[in-house]
């Protein structure tokens, strides 16, 4: 999924996906691992700069089971993501299915709520190109 910038000025649209994994890790362990991954791919934190800048990779936790979990730095479930269109659509269709443990409603209620509040968002659906490897 394709995305216009929510809450910040750039000329870049994102991409947005999400993914259902299995760890053995801790819910620290796991964000440690994204991060990780993050630096590798570029991604610079500065985190005297306010609100929100471009970047070239975010990785977040969203869920994680059941878990409800807020420490400093981790907060589960992530606590923007039932209103964010960018993040329920591609988890929607990877996981419909999955309760939000807050609020106890499926991401595919959370998704049909959003649209019915604020009508269509910028997101859209998007292939890679044919050849490219990534399809």
């Amino acid at each position: 999924y394709r995305s216009e910038p929510v809450n910040m000025d750039s000329a870049n649209w994102f991409v947005n996906a999400a993914a259902v994994v299995r760890t053995s890790l801790e819910p620290a362990e796991l964000l440690a691992v994204l991060l990780r991954v993050e630096h590798r791919f570029g991604r610079s934190r500065d985190r005297s700069a306010a609100g929100y800048q471009d970047r070239t990779l975010d990785l977040d936790l969203l869920l994680f089971g059941d878990c409800i979990l807020s420490e400093p730095g981790l907060e589960i479930p992530h606590p923007l993501m039932h209103e964010r269109n960018f993040v329920l659509q591609p988890l929607c269709e990877v996981a419909p299915e999955i309760t939000h443990p807050r609020l106890n409603r499926t991401v595919r209620d959370l998704l049909a709520g959003l649209a019915g509040e604020r009508g269509p968002a910028a997101v859209e659906k998007f292939s890679w190109p044919a050849g490219s490897g990534l399809n």
